[in-house]
């Protein structure tokens, strides 16, 4: 399942109005007219006017999100040319959203960095922009669809209904008050196929209440594509105008889809731009340079690693090592290996018959299991078992040739829960190797040092893929 991320915030209660008496005996009348309407016929308009009798006296509560929170949005694309294709789309090509109507956009995003690929359910063979956008003013958002039977309905492993507001908000709320919250939420969660676009009318009129008046930045509400495991944003336009600025930009291909994860290839990356918006592509992987810093310190945030410094600013990732082009099999699946896992990779020369190569070779930071390892990918030379041995017996030289400014590093859980020193993990004298050729691993484990766990991954050879796991030893 999908891993649940949630938003830090401090809350801000806005008890705007209440429900009076009056009021609360028509609170069953007025949802029970609402939801008898043909949403193919009606309109947003129409709508709305009754979600305003409904609403008013409606309590609320919002949170304030200060400047600095990061925030993830893809698009299915061709390669894009300009910034403004990664933001809200033109009126003129604004279809009905959840949370818009045709013709009036708002800018759709997420916290979790692997939200967005749920949201737009890519297929094998799409390219994608990633774009990471940071805010720079505080960031006042409504909710909507925080319920227990939201958590119930979309399957969720969160408590929903405890997430984002105060509970004396939650407990101070009448029985029709609470009537309106239910209604509010199971529209806005609701799934809603293409077929049944014209439900959207419904929440995008919810949206436009809640958003109204000028007062808020956005909505925050549960992703139903990750069964509410985590949230997507929707911001105002005229929030994003002025305090949202963009940071990164990825190019990738889906080259993998299995419903609940997804693997991508990386194509190209940006973080700069002109004056007219015109983006500088790199070329380039994305990631980060220590040696000018004193002390960084590695979080877990929205499912993926962030990088800050000690005063708990984000270091922003830049463009470091050239990207390895159309990798073969093997290569993707070096490339792939250890996903949830710290990595500091290079490279490393080796003189064969031939004359000299390059191997890749990662260390790999398994916070889960507490140890750190190799991992090799070694592209087709003729002599493998020979490469495989020279990188064996040069273990130690290569753990410690891309981590000597990690000692700089203390990994965070994202709840604030773990702190873990990476200099302090232990060795776990594990080799993975991952080769175009095949080799042969017994004979592999008895050139090299006793006591390491192998791992073997090999294009080549009956069979195709071959996994051995065992401590060879020496006499």
């Amino acid at each position: 399942m999908p891993e649940t991320h949630d938003l830090r915030v401090l809350y801000l209660c806005q008890e705007i109005m209440s429900i009076d008496g009056q009021n609360k005996e028509k609170v069953p009348q007025l949802i029970a007219e609402i939801e008898a309407l043909d949403l193919r016929t009606a309109t947003v308009e129409g709508i709305q006017a009754l979600l305003n009798t409904l609403l008013d006296g409606f309590p609320t509560s919002a949170m304030n999100i200060p400047p600095g929170k990061y925030i993830h949005r893809t698009s299915i694309c061709q390669k894009p040319a300009n910034i403004r294709r990664l933001s809200y789309p033109p009126a003129e090509v604004a279809i009905l959203g959840r949370a818009n109507e045709r013709g009036k956009p708002r800018f759709y995003g997420s916290i979790g960095r692997s939200v967005p690929f749920f949201e737009l359910n890519p297929q094998i063979g799409d390219t994608i922009a990633l774009s990471t956008w940071r805010t720079t003013g505080d960031m006042l958002l409504n909710r909507v669809g925080f319920t227990k039977e939201s958590s119930v309905y979309l399957g969720s492993k969160r408590e929903l209904d405890k997430l984002y507001a105060p509970a004396a908000f939650l407990e101070e709320l009448s029985e029709a008050e609470r009537m309106v919250n239910d209604f509010l939420a199971k529209w806005f969660v609701r799934k809603i196929s293409p077929e049944e676009a014209e439900s959207y009318k419904l929440t995008a009129a919810i949206a436009n209440i809640l958003m109204g008046g000028g007062v808020f930045a956005g909505l925050v509400y549960p992703t139903v594509k990750m069964f509410g495991n985590a949230d997507n944003l929707v911001l105002d336009p005229k929030f994003v105008d002025c305090s949202l600025e963009l940071v990164t930009i990825e190019y990738l291909e889906i080259t993998e889809n299995a419903g609940i994860n997804f693997k991508t290839e990386l194509l190209d990356t940006a973080v700069t731009w002109d004056e007219a918006g015109n983006i500088e592509w790199t070329g380039r992987e994305l990631g980060w340079r220590y040696q000018e810093m004193s002390k960084i310190y590695m979080k877990a945030e929205g499912g993926e690693w962030v990088n800050q410094d000690p005063e708990g600013k984000r270091i922003d990732p830049v463009p470091t090592n050239p990207i390895w082009r159309n990798p073969s099999p093997i290569g993707l699946e070096y490339k792939n290996c250890y996903p949830l896992a710290f990595k500091a990779s290079g490279d490393a020369p080796l003189n064969g018959p031939d004359g000299e190569f390059n191997i890749k070779f990662s260390v790999i930071f398994d916070v889960e299991k507490k140890e750190k390892f190799l991992a090799f990918y070694i592209p087709r030379c003729g002599y493998p078992l020979q490469a495989a041995i020279a990188l064996g017996n040069a273990y130690g030289h290569l753990m410690n040739m891309p981590t000597k400014d990690l000692k700089k590093f203390t990994r965070e859980n994202a709840d604030g829960s773990e702190q873990l020193h990476i200099d302090q993990l232990p060795d776990g004298r594990m080799m993975h190797f991952f080769s175009e050729e095949y080799i042969d691993a017994a004979e592999l484990g008895k050139q090299i040092p006793a006591g390491y766990r192998l791992i073997l991954n090999s294009q080549e050879g009956p069979p195709l893929k071959i996994n051995y796991l065992y401590k060879p030893s020496k006499k």
